[in-house]
């Protein structure tokens, strides 16, 4: 059965959702459907009371989906992501946990409790791994000795015979990423010379221990499935004889199902919090499914039903999972069917809480799009003691949400931005990085300003004398934001310098050649926008593979040896300059950053680093090196953008502060760098309003 599809001009038969329906025999379980949660790390998971998490997981249940993983299960104390975890306790966590598994097997869900050790990411002293490392920037990992590793597999079987008591339909042996298991499992990591490592079966043999031994010790009706890094994206990495392997001897060792990732312990290529083609590890995972027989997950979000149904229609032992929909919308599959009439929320990416199943979280997950999910706000829908008739000037996410938030607790507000549209710089972004997301999120939000009650008023620039005569106003806050900061340098007032704001926002063209004054991350947005044609998470799967260099599992080992990486041209010759010393080395600090870079160098662009610019002109930009600037040079181009910070928009303010009107700040106007990250002007919002 399938129906039409209509794609630029070509009609195409896509497979209906009814296979994704139907039940799934997954090792020894009996999925009603092929849909299941990916592991998502809330930061509930050890508060004192699990009703948020259950709630979140109930929701997911009803929504339709067959099983979740609860990243909840830490096998040693060794092995700790953070302070905030524990090691699984039969007195504690058996009855919290019994009630979780409970309510999910009321709407047939089936819960699976993940394993874990998180090996090189772990917080306690020591951490072990199979060799000792020293880094500069962190602790040292040491080698493990045989005592401590036996006791951790003992802890693996433990933990897993607690699940079954707290009603677990199985267990995930997390051995993917940088968890000690992986470590262990790794040609490029392991380099021991004992049982442990001395040979590839000697690699293997920490893992299936583990499964041999939980195996053992837990009912024969319980699944175990094994989460485990396929691609390690190192030169050094596994190969694919040493993967069909590894997959053959999990499953004599008693393994049902299988959940691949992509990367590993060295972290040399981005496989998250970075743009990606949403089915670009797709291939490698079908090629995984079709030489095994066992059950495999593949758990990368592959956008929509639709998707999923066209992923799955070739192999019968494949399962998807979905992770972030999920968070931004727990109604995302019954919306996505029909079965409840309304717009999906996206998942938006930020950097704040990296991956959505990061061990390392020590906050609850925050997702831009649904900020009041895991009741984060408890005050947020508990009505105001004393209403307020407020004035919020600037309609940016900060001015949004604070004047959603206060109308929702009763306080009339009044919205005013300058411009004909709501989002602010947030419209900036729009330009290059999920666009079509970021759209749907502000056609979101001003349906729920109008849900709100907020009064709206557009292209109207609210001066002094206005407010002043606006009668029986108790509070104005102030969230304008800030504006490009224009550095002090000989002709930068030249016809051919031009801002971010104006770049971006007023679409003004730019030539072939040009220079981005700032290394930061407006100006790492502005110069992707300069080189791409397409946004990287556009292009074609098999783009995104060969610009970064990765290959075939089945011919290239570790994914990516023997890979010539084959980059797009781009758009313009693009010049990254500092315009202060240390730009550049305090931006690469930040992995997302750091991967942001690499792919504009890439691409292409050329940094200029450590110089004193001269002066700019109508032709080129002119710098020198050193405290005496020497070797003076020119860079030809066509414009410069300037991106080297922003200052707040303070004036306001100050003027009605003098005036005795009462004004709040938020957002971006109160920070003298004139930059707020998109989660930290969304909280700062949402508190200020709570406390209003």
């Amino acid at each position: 059965m399938h129906r039409v599809r209509i794609c630029k001009g070509r009609t195409t038969y896509m497979p209906t959702l009814d296979h994704l329906q139907r039940s799934f025999q997954c090792g020894r379980l009996v999925l009603k459907n092929r849909i299941t949660a990916a592991p998502i790390f809330t930061g509930l998971e050890f508060k004192p009371n699990l009703s948020e998490l259950t709630k979140f997981y109930v929701h997911l249940a009803e929504d339709g989906v067959s099983m979740v993983t609860i990243c909840a299960g830490l096998v040693h104390s060794s092995g700790a992501p953070s302070d905030n975890w524990h090691v699984f306790n039969e007195d504690i966590d058996v009855p919290r946990h019994r009630a979780l598994t409970n309510k999910l097997q009321e709407h047939s869900c089936k819960a699976v409790l993940q394993l874990v050790h998180a090996g090189y990411d772990a917080q306690s002293w020591p951490a072990w791994g199979p060799n000792t490392i020293k880094f500069e920037n962190r602790g040292s990992i040491w080698r493990a000795p045989n005592l401590v590793i036996k006791s951790i597999i003992r802890g693996y079987i433990k933990t897993a015979q607690l699940a079954q008591k707290a009603g677990y339909s199985g267990v995930e042996v997390h051995a993917a990423g940088r968890t000690l298991p992986a470590a262990f499992l790794s040609p490029a990591i392991n380099h021991r010379r004992d049982i442990w490592g001395a040979t590839q079966l000697a690699r293997f043999k920490f893992v299936l221990d583990i499964v041999r031994g939980v195996r053992k010790t837990i009912a024969p009706n319980m699944t175990i499935g094994v989460r485990f890094n396929l691609m390690e994206l190192t030169p050094r990495g596994a190969d694919w004889e040493e993967i069909l392997r590894l997959t053959q001897m999990l499953r004599i060792a008693g393994a049902d199902y299988l959940c691949p990732e992509f990367g590993g312990p060295e972290d040399r290529i981005p496989t998250y919090l970075h743009p990606t083609p949403k089915d670009v590890w797709l291939p490698s995972c079908q090629i995984l499914a079709e030489n095994t027989p066992l059950a495999v997950i593949y758990n990368e979000d592959l956008g929509s039903l639709e998707d999923a149904a066209e992923a799955l229609v070739s192999q019968d032992n494949m399962l998807v999972a979905f992770g972030r929909p999920l968070v931004a919308d727990y109604q995302f599959l019954r919306k996505s069917q029909g079965l409840i009439q309304a717009d999906i929320r996206p998942w938006i990416e930020h950097t704040e809480y990296a991956r959505i199943d990061g061990l390392r979280r020590k906050h609850t997950l925050f997702c831009l799009t649904a900020p009041f999910s895991f009741n984060t706000y408890p005050k947020s829908f508990v009505p105001a003691t004393k209403k307020k008739r407020i004035v919020v000037l600037g309609g940016g996410i900060s001015g949004i949400f604070f004047a959603l938030t206060a109308a929702r607790r009763g306080h009339f507000v009044q919205l005013f931005e300058k411009q004909d549209f709501l989002g602010g710089s947030v419209r900036f972004v729009e330009k290059i990085g999920q666009s079509e997301k970021i759209k749907a999120w502000l056609k979101l939000l001003e349906n729920d300003l109008k849900l709100a009650e907020v009064e709206v008023h557009l292209n109207a620039k609210a001066d002094i004398n206005y407010l002043m005569s606006l009668k029986g106003i108790d509070l104005v806050v102030n969230a304008t934001g800030s504006e490009p900061e224009i550095p002090d340098i000989p002709g930068i007032d030249s016809s051919n310098v031009v801002t971010y704001e104006e770049l971006l926002g007023d679409n003004l063209p730019v030539g072939n050649r040009v220079a981005v004054l700032g290394i930061n991350p407006v100006s790492v947005t502005v110069c992707r926008y300069l080189l791409e044609q397409l946004e990287e998470s556009e292009m074609s799967a098999e783009q995104w593979r060969k610009a970064w260099g990765i290959g075939d599992i089945r011919y290239n080992k570790g994914g990516v040896l023997g890979v010539v990486p084959e980059v797009p041209p781009p758009l313009r010759q693009v010049y990254l300059v500092e315009s202060q010393r240390g730009q550049f080395a305090n931006l690469v600090k930040k992995q997302t950053d750091r991967w942001e870079l690499q792919w504009l160098l890439m691409r292409g662009a050329q940094t200029m680093r450590d110089i004193n610019i001269e002066s700019i002109d109508n032709h080129a930009l002119r710098a020198s090196y050193g405290e005496r600037h020497e070797d003076r040079y020119a860079v030809r181009v066509d414009h410069v953008v300037v991106c080297c910070g922003a200052v707040p928009n303070s004036e306001l303010s100050l003027r009605l502060a003098m005036a005795g009107i009462d004004v709040l700040n938020i957002g971006a106007v109160t920070r003298e760098s004139g930059y707020m990250s998109l989660y930290e002007a969304i909280h700062v919002s949402i508190e200020a309003a709570l406390d209003v």
